[in-house]
């Protein structure tokens, strides 16, 4: 799907955006199911090539909102009277289009008719899927300039790394949400956060919360940020030591409920930054689950 794909009708399945448990189970149906085929050879379609083969990789499902699937594909494509096989990564989501324009911050109602650059959207006139290559989220568009490294090494440099750019991967991506890599240089690592653009305010609002602290301290591991963007982009410092995911990962099941001192528990809570009792209080999943 190139930047500029078209909105295509599609054979799309019976059942709304994701509301409660049913509807969830009748997405996961269509986009886990026979269905989800003929969701992306239509999408393929868009960029000339036919469907080969495909998999479910990974299933992001967030109760009361959207179900989005990561497929691993081969997409076929004939050019110069030669036939090319591919490996793609394609990502079909329940989500609807005002729910990416939410996240953009795009408020012009006129721009509905594309949901994004290189998004495909399937609609049968009752239901809408919407599809795309790996990295043109339609709701981060700052991941196709966090996800290049030619792009994340210029923005390391006007940040004021100085050094070569060695690799660059991914640790996280969750769909619609957000995504982090980790960017290896010949002067050690930095991160870039990529985030809605209608967040990314505040969370850089957050790690100043850290960096205001007396001494520039709150006894908390918090990284530094370097650099952000409107688009989305936030380049991190990377913060020497462990992660607790990292101890748990190395940690066997047995011996995982006394590797973490509870005291250290505690002293990092009470060291939080006070200034953060009066953000916002976010919903957990518990909230948006129907009873």
């Amino acid at each position: 799907m190139p930047p500029t794909s078209p909105v295509l009708t599609g054979p799309v399945a019976t059942g709304a955006a994701p509301t409660s448990p049913a509807d969830h189970r009748a997405w996961l149906d269509v986009l886990t199911g026979d269905a989800a085929a003929d969701l992306l050879e239509a999408a393929l379609a868009a960029d000339g090539a036919a469907l080969e083969s495909w998999s479910v990789r990974q299933v992001h499902a967030r109760p009361g909102a959207e179900l989005t699937v990561a497929y691993e594909v081969v997409a076929r494509r004939e050019a110069d009277g030669r036939t090319l096989r591919a490996p793609e990564h394609l990502f079909a989501t329940s989500a609807r289009a005002s729910a990416f324009r939410r996240a953009r911050g795009d408020r012009d109602p006129g721009r509905d008719v594309a949901a994004g650059p290189g998004v495909v959207r399937l609609d049968d006139g009752e239901r809408t899927v919407h599809v795309w290559r790996h990295p043109y989220d339609p709701a981060l568009p700052g991941l196709a300039a966090g996800s290049t490294p030619d792009r994340v090494a210029e923005r390391l440099r006007a940040a004021g790394v100085d050094a070569p750019l060695l690799s660059l991967e991914t640790v996280t991506y969750r769909p619609l949400r957000r995504a982090v890599l980790r960017a290896r240089t010949t002067a050690g690592a930095a991160y870039v956060k990529v985030v809605r653009p209608t967040r990314v305010e505040a969370l850089v609002r957050r790690h100043a919360l850290f960096a205001a602290r007396p001494g520039g301290t709150s006894g908390v591991a918090a990284p530094r940020v370097r650099s952000w963007s409107a688009d989305g982009v936030v380049l991190l410092d990377e913060v020497p030591g462990e992660s607790v995911a990292g101890l748990l990962a190395r940690t066997s099941a047995r011996d995982q409920p006394a590797c973490i001192d509870p005291a250290e528990l505690l002293r990092v809570a009470t060291a939080l930054p006070r200034a953060g009792l009066a953000l916002p209080r976010r919903p957990a999943w518990a909230d948006r689950s129907a009873p």
